[in-house]
C-alpha cells in the first residue's frame, strides 16, 4: 500500500510530515510532496485546508484523509464533507466536528503531538534569603533540611540568595535536594519566596518579595502578618507547611500526567496502527446513517468522552 503525505508549508506542519516519514513498514510505502498523488492508495492532507489550496475542485483520489486542527468562523465544510477520513488533532476538535454534524463514522481523534526538542520541565523555585544565626534557632534551618527530604526533588529547586546558608545547603543536598545560589538573579528566578522562621520583626525581604510580585510562603508573623494577600500561603507548623507544598507538588505532577501521552513516539505509533489497520482490513466509504442513529451515535460518543474525562480526573 502507498500512502502519500500531502503537506502544506509551515514549521509545525512540516514537523508532522517529518515525524510521519520516520515510519517504516515492510508492506507500506510513504511518500511526500505538496500536491496530490493520484497513483497512491491514500492521500493524507496536512493540514485539511491544504487540499482546497492546491485544488479548488477537491478532486478525489482513491482515499482521502485530512488532518483537522480547528474551524474558523468563515470556514466551509466542503473539504470535511469530501474527505473519507478525518483525523481530529484533539477531543475538542472532535466535538467541533460533531457540532457541525460530520458523521462520526469518518472521524478519529488523536491525543496530540510531542513537545519542542530539548524542552525541559521547569522546576518550582523556592527562594530563601537573609541568614541563619548561630546564637538562635528562630530562622529554623532544620525545617529546610526536613523539606529537602520530604519534597520531590524533581519538582522543587531551593534557590538561595547568598552563601550564608552554606551549611544548611550542604545538609539539604545530603537529602538529594536540588539547591543553587542565585546571587544577583535571585528575585528574577523565583516562583515563591519561602520563610520558615518562627519569629520575625520584619524581615526586610518579605517587602522585597512583594515589590517583586512574588507569592510568599510564611508563618503569619512580622511584616507578613500585616500585608499578606490571598495569593500568599500561610502555615502554622511543619505539617501545615508540608501539606501546602505537597499540594503544589501534586498539582504539578497532575499537570505532567495530562500530557504523558503527548510525545512524537505516541504520535507515530498511533498513525502506524491506523495505517496497518487500513492495510490489513482495507477501507470502506462511511456508511449512511439515519438521523436517529446519527443522534444516538453522537450522544453515545459524548457520554463516553465525559465518562473518560471523569476517570482521568
Amino acid at each position: 500500500m502507498k500512502i502519500h503525505v500531502v503537506q502544506a508549508a509551515g514549521w509545525i506542519l512540516e514537523t508532522i510530515g517529518n515525524e510521519l516519514m520516520k515510519l517504516k513498514f515492510a508492506d507500506i510505502k510513504l511518500t511526500r510532496s505538496r500536491s496530490t498523488n493520484f497513483t497512491a492508495d491514500i492521500n493524507y492532507y496536512i493540514n485539511w485546508k491544504h487540499w482546497k489550496s492546491i485544488d479548488s475542485n477537491l478532486i478525489k483520489s482513491n482515499f482521502d484523509i485530512v488532518y483537522f486542527t480547528h474551524l474558523e468562523k468563515d470556514d466551509s465544510l466542503e473539504i470535511l464533507d469530501a474527505a473519507d477520513l478525518i483525523i481530529a488533532q484533539s477531543n475538542h476538535g472532535l466535538k467541533c466536528l460533531i457540532e457541525k454534524n460530520i458523521p462520526l463514522t469518518k472521524i478519529k481523534a488523536i491525543s496530540g503531538m510531542g513537545p519542542l526538542p530539548n524542552l525541559k520541565f521547569k522546576k518550582i523555585k523556592l527562594g530563601i534569603s537573609g541568614r541563619p544565626y548561630e546564637y538562635t534557632n528562630r530562622k529554623r534551618p532544620d525545617v529546610l533540611v526536613k523539606l529537602a527530604k520530604d519534597l520531590n526533588n524533581s519538582i522543587f529547586q531551593f534557590v538561595f540568595s547568598n552563601n550564608y546558608w552554606d551549611k544548611t545547603l550542604k545538609d539539604m543536598q545530603r537529602n538529594d535536594a536540588d539547591c543553587v545560589v542565585a546571587g544577583n538573579q535571585f528575585w528574577q528566578s523565583l516562583d515563591y519566596w519561602l520563610s520558615v522562621s518562627e519569629i520575625e520583626g520584619g524581615p526586610m525581604d518579605v517587602i522585597n518579595a512583594f515589590y517583586a510580585g512574588i507569592p510568599v510562603i510564611s508563618r503569619s508573623i512580622g511584616y507578613f502578618d500585616d500585608i499578606k494577600t490571598k495569593e500568599d500561603l500561610v502555615f502554622n507548623d511543619y505539617a501545615d507547611l508540608l501539606y501546602q507544598l505537597k499540594q503544589i507538588e501534586n498539582n504539578k505532577i497532575h499537570k505532567l500526567s495530562k500530557v504523558s501521552g503527548y510525545t512524537w513516539d505516541d504520535f507515530r505509533k498511533w498513525h502506524a496502527r491506523l495505517f496497518q489497520e487500513i492495510n490489513q482490513y482495507g477501507y470502506q466509504a462511511p456508511r449512511k446513517q439515519t438521523a436517529q442513529k446519527k443522534t444516538a451515535d453522537i450522544a453515545g460518543k459524548i457520554k463516553a468522552m465525559i465518562s473518560d474525562k471523569y476517570k482521568k480526573n
